[in-house]
This record gives structure tokens, sequence and C-alpha cells, in this order.
């Protein structure tokens, strides 16, 4: 699949067994200017040289960490978002596949965390589009300033 993939041009593939940063990062670098990008998100996990290399050249970064108080309300977001046929992707081959891949596992609390049924089914995918959801939907609640520092308090 993988092999085919790439030939359709729905992935790029990087030389060698690991994955290679510095070609992540030569992507983003080429693919950020001009764009009205708010964040490059991603797991500080392996990928924290790269997030301090790309905010270290002004390029627009941060990270967000896989937890359950991250990954939650995006999981649900996303699936709520997708029954209303609100999410819309040029038809890549990789993360169709990659969302058929996703399971919800669900804790007492009724919160959900991705998972998948098998190891060879990817996920990865699908993980960043909920990581960068999450990272959009806490960055709209922080930036959202309080009705306090617009009109001051009232008192009664």
């Amino acid at each position: 699949m993988y092999r085919g993939w790439e030939m359709q041009g729905d992935l790029t593939a990087t030389a060698g067994e690991t994955i290679d940063f510095g070609v992540i990062e030569d992507e983003i670098r080429l693919e950020v200017p001009g764009r009205s990008i708010r964040a490059v998100v991603a797991d500080p996990w392996q990928a924290q040289h790269m997030i301090l290399n790309l905010q270290r050249d002004n390029f627009p970064a941060d990270e967000m960490r896989q937890t359950i108080a991250n990954m939650s309300e995006a999981t649900k977001t996303l699936d709520a978002l997708m029954r209303e046929g609100r999410i819309h992707h040029p038809g890549n081959a990789v993360l169709n596949w990659m969302i058929g891949n996703v399971v919800g596992h669900f804790d007492a609390k009724d919160n959900v965390y991705p998972r998948k049924e098998l190891p060879g089914n990817k996920i990865d995918g699908a993980i960043a589009l909920i990581m960068a959801l999450g990272w959009f939907i806490k960055d709209s609640v922080q930036s959202k300033s309080s009705i306090y520092e617009s009109r001051g308090m009232l008192v009664v």
C-alpha cells in the first residue's frame, strides 16, 4: 500500500528505517510561508527538537501532548463534524485508511481516546488531525477575552 500511495502522491517517503525530522522540517518551511497557518502542532515526544527549531526560526510551532485531556474533546468534535459532513479533505487515500482504523476507547468518565484494533492498522494521520483540532479548540478558548477585561467589573 505504501509504495502505491507514494506513487499517487498521497505519501512522501524518506530514506532509511527511521523518521527523518529534518525532511519534515524542510517540508514545513516550504509549505507554511504565505499561508494562513496559526500553528504547526506536534507531540513533543520525539519531535521536541523539531518544534524548537521551528520556533527559533519564527515559525508558528507549538506542542500538543497526546493526553486524554487534550484528545477527548477533539476526538468527539471530529466525530461530530464528520457525521455532519463538515470535514473535507482532498481525498488522500492514506488519511481515509487511517481514519477508518480509529476506534474510540471510552473510560468511566465518558472521555474518549482514539485507538487502533490491530498493530498494522496505522492511525497516525488521524491522530495528527485530532491533535490539530484539539490545539485549535484550546487556542480558541484561550484567545477569547473575558467580559471583565473588555468592560470591567460591575458593582451592584
